[in-house]
């Protein structure tokens, strides 16, 4: 594939991304200003399935490694490359950014897996509020991944892969990845600011 083809598949792939974004934005200012008039601004304990509307920035980047390590942040990845929009009608879309021959460093491990240039993955979501879990059905991709999630109060989300495979996934690697990553970590997760 050629060079120039290659950039505007990618500027399409990034404009499309943007274009979803400010829909759902935009979806999301409506609802909330509709909801904010009836509600009582000083009241904190929201539902999950509230809270999460909005957009959210890359805070960081953690994996678990093997074994009973703590989890660490991955050092060599700006978090802020990853973001996401979840939308009042169940609509979310998902980018993973980071510059270009960037490498997923896994800390203490020697092992660094490619990442792809970009990641777009746009689709519907669906809480188990109950579970804490987030099913992203991707749109395009039979299998929803599965994730669970946390928030730490309004504005800091965390969605948190419980397996290499779910994480490789999340991040866009290849299946490849996946499994070196799979020799060294148990999962990892994204902490996104609400923005």
């Amino acid at each position: 594939m050629s060079k120039s083809r290659f950039e505007s598949q990618r500027l399409l792939r990034v404009l499309m991304h943007r274009f979803y974004t400010h829909i759902v934005l935009l979806s999301t200012f409506v609802v909330t200003s509709v909801l904010a008039v009836g509600c009582d601004s000083s009241t904190t304990t929201r539902a999950d399935a509230e809270l999460i509307i909005g957009s959210w920035i890359g805070s960081s980047l953690n994996v678990d490694l093997l074994g009973p390590l703590p989890s660490v942040a991955i050092p060599n990845v700006d978090p802020s490359v990853a973001s996401v929009a979840f939308g009042p009608g169940s609509a979310f879309s998902l980018a993973f950014d980071p510059e270009d021959n960037a490498t997923l460093g896994i800390p203490n491990t020697g092992v660094n897996v490619p990442l792809p240039d970009q990641v777009t993955l746009m689709g519907t979501f669906t809480l188990n509020e109950a579970a804490k879990t987030i099913s992203l059905a991707r749109s395009g991709i039979p299998a929803a991944l599965l994730l669970d999630y946390e928030f730490r109060g309004d504005n800091d989300l965390e969605l948190i892969a419980n397996t290499p495979e779910e994480f490789a996934d999340l991040l866009g690697l290849a299946s490849s990845d996946a499994a070196a990553l799979a020799s060294v970590i148990d999962g990892g997760s994204i902490r996104f600011d609400r923005q």
